[in-house]
């Protein structure tokens, strides 16, 4: 690989995690954030193991300021390769008829506008076969009850990253997204401090019994801005241990205890008229 490789939201989490395997890659790595304290001390972290970066203050909103950002970082390191729009901000829970209008906006320019707003930045310093990869949620899959403007907005990522792979495609640019599930490097998972039974639910209803890591979803994004995913765009990929490939209700009541000992999984009851067909 190689190149500049632009990741915003890499001052914290996932972000900062993305940013170093595009270091590893190979990429120069533009690390933005709204913090640009963190951006740069992710930054930093990547010179020090003798990998291009250069971290940087960037409100995600601000088209102007996107602008800037972007041209600032191609003088330094020349066109751009790759996209990972990421930043977000944790939208209040609640039903979203419910959600104060201002709050409602707000949430919706941070987690789904400036991933346009960032894309749009960066488009006229695209090379050819550049690729853009936008960080969704399991929750954008769904009707996440409860979940509010993040849901929605998630949901959108996933169209948005859809109509750009149409519109860029003949470009030859990429767009795909990607959607994690239960990530433990997450600042979503405060809320299952003191709630471990809560969590363990969701690790059962899990096939792979296990909450995922950055570097599961680091490693996909890598996938996707590297040389073997050239015939994939539009698509989204879902990084979250099979938990939305099984029928969640089943699962829970694996975990509740509902099944007896010996019972699981339950087997198929034909009746005496009606005998099993051959496969």
């Amino acid at each position: 690989m190689g190149g500049l490789a632009v990741v915003t939201g890499a001052g914290h989490g996932i972000g900062s995690v993305i940013a170093a395997r595009l270091a590893v890659d190979g990429f120069a790595v533009g690390c933005l954030d709204i913090d640009g304290d963190a951006a740069a001390d992710t930054a930093g972290t990547i010179r020090g193991r003798g990998q291009l970066a250069s971290g940087l203050r960037c409100d995600v909103r601000d088209p102007v300021e996107v602008r800037v950002v972007m041209e600032s970082l191609v003088s330094e390191f020349g066109p751009i390769h790759g996209v990972v729009n990421n930043a977000m901000s944790w939208a209040p829970a609640g039903p979203v008829l419910g959600i104060d209008e201002a709050q409602w906006h707000a949430d919706i320019a941070m987690l789904l506008g400036s991933y346009r707003t960032v894309t749009a930045g960066a488009d006229p310093h695209l090379a050819p076969g550049s690729s853009i990869v936008m960080i969704s949620s399991v929750h954008g899959l769904f009707g996440s009850a409860g979940w509010g403007s993040y849901a929605v907005a998630k949901a959108g990522i996933i169209s948005l990253a859809r109509v750009l792979a149409s519109e860029m495609g003949p470009r030859g640019i990429r767009v795909n997204a990607v959607a994690p599930g239960i990530i433990a490097h997450h600042e979503g998972l405060e809320k299952y401090v003191g709630r471990p039974e809560l969590l363990q639910q969701h690790v059962v209803a899990s096939p792979l019994r296990r909450t995922g890591t950055a570097e599961d979803v680091a490693g996909t994004v890598s996938f996707l801005l590297g040389p073997d995913s050239t015939w994939v765009t539009g698509q989204t990929i879902t990084v979250d241990g099979g938990m939305t490939s099984v029928l969640q209700l089943t699962e829970l009541e694996l975990y509740s205890g509902i099944w007896p000992d010996g019972a699981w999984p339950p087997q198929p009851q034909h009746s005496p008229e009606s005998p099993a067909d051959a496969h």
